[in-house]
Parts: structure tokens; sequence; C-alpha cells
């Protein structure tokens, strides 16, 4: 399959990129960038302002963004930076509930809008999906949101095939991009 779309992928803390997830997305057509990131020492550089000035630079022109976790986090403030699609998976986005230590990444004020899809693990008891939910009540965005049965916190690559194939992001970017060529 021709990959004519570009996906950016955030792990988890102490996580890394993975090979699984990069084919899965090559199944729809997209270029999955994705590399290994030490969230902590991010943090302690400069509260995470260096990183996410790359990345928005990086990444202005991306057709989906993909968070797990604390990845979540960098992935929003990308999707808020640029108004690409969002697909966020047990996303610790309320930096104010967390407990690792890492508060907000610092990045300019930027607030387009973009399409939301947040899947939570029915058995996550690492990040509450209550705070992903207070989170975006008090942001006032429309999110979609899904339970993945059995899930825990950590996701397997069934689940995130099952994820991939049941998201109407990943399916509508496959549409829009099929469409302007026709």
């Amino acid at each position: 399959m021709k990959l004519n779309k570009t996906a950016v992928y955030y792990h988890g803390l102490g996580g890394e990129s993975s090979q699984h997830i990069k084919q899965k997305m090559a199944e729809y057509g997209y270029y999955l960038v994705t590399e290994d990131v030490d969230f902590y020492k991010e943090w302690f550089k400069d509260r995470g302002k260096s990183f996410m000035e790359k990345q928005i630079k990086k990444f202005q022109k991306v057709d989906l963004i993909i968070g797990l976790s604390f990845g979540g986090h960098p992935a929003y403030l990308l999707s808020k930076a640029t108004g690409a699609d969002l697909l966020l998976i047990n996303p610790a986005v309320n930096r104010v509930r967390s407990t690792t230590g890492i508060g907000s990444y610092i990045t300019a004020k930027c607030d387009k809008p973009s399409n939301i899809e947040v899947y939570f693990g029915e058995h996550d008891y690492v990040v509450p999906r209550q705070y992903t939910l207070e989170f975006f009540q008090k942001t006032g965005e429309i999110i979609n949101a899904y339970m993945v049965r059995y899930m825990q916190h950590c996701m397997d690559y069934q689940e995130f095939d099952f994820i991939v194939e049941n998201s109407e992001l990943v399916k509508n970017n496959c549409l829009k991009k099929a469409n302007k060529k026709a």
C-alpha cells in the first residue's frame, strides 16, 4: 500500500517506538513517525518547552497524532498547535492530577480545533478515565470516547489493532485522502 498520509505517535513514560504499530498504521496508508523520548529529561531540561517547539515545527502538516498514556500530553499540545486529528489511548492529559512529578509542558498558547477520539482501557487503574474526562470537560472540547473491554493501562498489539480498526479518525483520514485524488 502506498503511504500517502503521515501520523506521529508518542509512547508513554518509559515506553518506546514499536515496529508493530508502524506496520499497522502502514496498512491504512500512514507513514508513522515515532521516536523514543525521555519525557522526564525533557521536563527537567526546560519543562518540555524546547521539545514542544521542535515537535510543532517538525509536524505542522500531519494527518493524525496518536498519544498513549503520558504521550497523550504532547500529542494533545501538538494537536492544538496544528489542528490535526488526535487519537488518544489511556491518555494522561490531566497534568494537575498526575503523580509522576511532570506538570504541563510549556508551549505557546494554541487552540486550533481538532477531532479527538479517546480510548480507555476498562481495567486501566494507572490513569483513571475520570481524570481525562474532567480535563476535557474543563477545556470544553467535544471528544468521542470509547471503552476497550479488558484492556489495562498498557495495551497489547491486539488491542492497538482493535482501536485502529474501529477508529473513525483513521477511516476518515483514509477517505479524505482518497477524495482529494478523485
